[in-house]
């Protein structure tokens, strides 16, 4: 089922259903077609290899310790990765030390079966430890990949960890290998 943080963006219809490796953990994904007038798409915020990031929003805005946070981003595939690479997304909260507080490392939308011009949406979920001190916390967004991934996984075997970060790129100039998105306040009153 579409999640409800994906209903704010636009409107969408079920148009089928895409049946996967018989050995992926989820053996089928569901398809949607936004029902709202075919506009471009917006300049891109950033450039991950050949993947670029359309949109960045989080909710809530204003969490509380304890609190699930969900990082939705939307995406367009500029050309498609090599089939023996999977993509993989991660968003991460950074203390002001630099310190990982919570991480979400995933794709919903497999990399193996992309073509130039489709476009998706991703959802990343942090659940903010329930001792996490109120205060302004960095977001970073990044992109990694690596080899067979799900056969790693399945076959027992963690993927190589190895594996660099794709280099981030901001209106055509280097940006290093992630992209920050906007600072998260945490509890009540400002910092």
């Amino acid at each position: 089922a579409l999640d409800p943080a994906l209903r704010p963006l636009v409107d969408f219809e079920k148009t089928g259903q895409v049946l996967l490796r018989p050995q992926d953990l989820v053996p089928s994904l569901d398809l949607y077609q936004a029902s709202s007038t075919h506009q471009p798409p917006p300049e891109p915020l950033a450039r991950f290899g050949d993947v670029l990031l359309q949109s960045a929003g989080v909710d809530p805005d204003r969490p509380l310790a304890g609190e699930l946070v969900t990082v939705v981003t939307t995406w367009q595939v500029a050309a498609p990765l090599p089939p023996e690479r999977d993509l993989v997304l991660f968003v991460q909260l950074l203390d002001a030390a630099g310190r990982v507080i919570a991480q979400d490392d995933r794709l919903d939308f497999p990399s193996w079966q992309w073509a130039a011009g489709d476009r998706f949406a991703q959802l990343a979920q942090l659940e903010l430890p329930h001792e996490l001190a109120a205060g302004e916390y960095r977001l970073l967004l990044g992109a990694y990949t690596v080899p067979d991934r799900v056969d790693a996984v399945l076959l027992g075997r963690e993927p190589d960890p190895a594996m660099p970060r794709l280099a981030v790129f901001v209106k055509g100039e280097p940006a290093g290998d992630a992209y920050s998105l906007v600072p998260l306040v945490v509890g009540g009153d400002d910092p």
